[in-house]
């Protein structure tokens, strides 16, 4: 319900510029209908001058800094915080990415051409590097989505850790079965694979430590994904049906073999009936499968970057999963469509990467609303 009473100033930062898919997630109309006045942030406005002018000023105004994303802030954005009288900031990770916490410290790609201590060096040093820096720049606050989150630099470091909830799981929690159709659903069964926009996605050129598939390498990495279809329908004789990742723009449907692209559906196909399979790398909405207890599959490809493709290996350990190469598809290694992700495994990938606490409220803006409201 609405107020005219202002409880406090939210400020979320997102590498990535804001789109509408994003305010749904993350409920910024509900936080705002409790009275609170929110600014959204990206990278590309820190490069504006006056990006900080159009935020509220004076002592009365209690102000919490929210970074969508682990890593430490901009310099711009980290001196601008320390120059304020009046400001908690920290970080909110309602979506955490196994394969972004784990690194490959546990576990990660099998094989003893991999240059896998490489990777795990370079993840330690990391890590050292993160706990220097929250040493000095200390965070407020963290709020996490799930528990494994607790282990990363910017939570330990944190003078206070708030437990809060995935947006998939949150939405998981609304999707109830009586709009799980809609005018275009399919009436066949299908599987359906979680497009993650590679190697198109504008991420690359934001963040650092981007990995994923080398644009040059897209004709190769679109020939390995539909090598992967082809030897399934073969398989199964069931179509593969492509849920778009929310920021593409593909204009045809050649990149997948003439397959069926469906955009903005991607939980309404997951949960469908008819979806027998679901096959992704690393998507992040592959809470949904584990939500539905559906069969995963989990895709390695050659054209991935290591990184990339560690983190396809890290996701898929976190469900006990099995992980299929091109090569391994077309000799038709597959999981059974009957199997389903062990309970023991999919109750704890609840708890770290969905939900740390299942007695709490599912709503995700709840965290916040609750920090604001101690703001005040």
């Amino acid at each position: 319900m609405a107020t005219n009473k202002r409880k406090s100033e939210l400020i979320l930062y997102s590498v990535s510029s804001w789109t509408d898919r994003d305010l749904q997630r993350y409920k910024i109309a509900e936080i705002e209908a409790n009275g609170n006045t929110v600014f959204l942030l990206s990278k590309k406005d820190l490069q504006q001058t006056d990006w900080a002018d159009k935020f509220e000023h004076g002592p009365k105004i209690n102000r919490v800094f929210l970074s969508l994303h682990l890593g430490p802030l901009p310099a711009a954005l980290q001196f601008w915080i320390l120059l304020q009288d009046s400001i908690s900031w920290g970080y909110w990770i309602p979506n955490p990415i196994p394969e972004s916490i784990n690194s490959v410290l546990k576990k990660g790609l099998s094989g003893k051409n991999w240059p896998k201590l490489r990777l795990r060096v370079r993840a330690i040093i990391v890590r050292l590097v993160k706990m220097l820096y929250f040493a000095v720049f200390r965070p407020d606050l963290f709020i996490y989505g799930g528990a494994a989150l607790l282990t990363v630099p910017e939570c330990c470091m944190s003078k206070k850790q708030v437990a809060g909830v995935s947006c998939d799981w949150a939405s998981a929690k609304e999707f109830s079965s009586d709009v799980r159709c809609w005018n275009g659903e399919p009436d066949y069964e299908f599987a359906v694979f979680l497009d993650e926009y590679e190697p198109y996605h504008p991420d690359r050129d934001l963040l650092k430590n981007y990995s994923g598939v080398l644009p040059e390498n897209g004709e190769y990495y679109f020939s390995e994904l539909n090598s992967f279809f082809d030897s399934f329908e073969n398989l199964y004789k069931i179509p593969v049906i492509v849920a778009a990742h929310p920021k593409s723009n593909y204009v045809t449907d050649n990149e997948f073999g003439k397959r069926s692209v469906i955009f903005g559906r991607t939980k309404e196909l997951i949960c469908s009936e008819r979806c027998r399979l679901v096959l992704t790398h690393k998507s992040t909405a592959v809470s949904y499968a584990v939500f539905t207890r559906k069969p995963i599959v989990f895709l390695d490809v050659e054209s991935g970057e290591l990184g990339y493709r560690s983190g396809i290996h890290n996701l898929a350990n976190q469900l006990s999963g099995r992980v299929v190469t091109a090569e391994q598809a077309a000799s038709g290694r597959f999981l059974q469509l009957d199997e389903l992700n062990r309970a023991s495994q999919r109750q704890n990938y609840i708890k770290y990467y969905l939900c740390p606490d299942i007695k709490a409220e599912s709503k995700v803006e709840s965290a916040v609303l609750n920090i604001l409201s101690i703001q005040e």
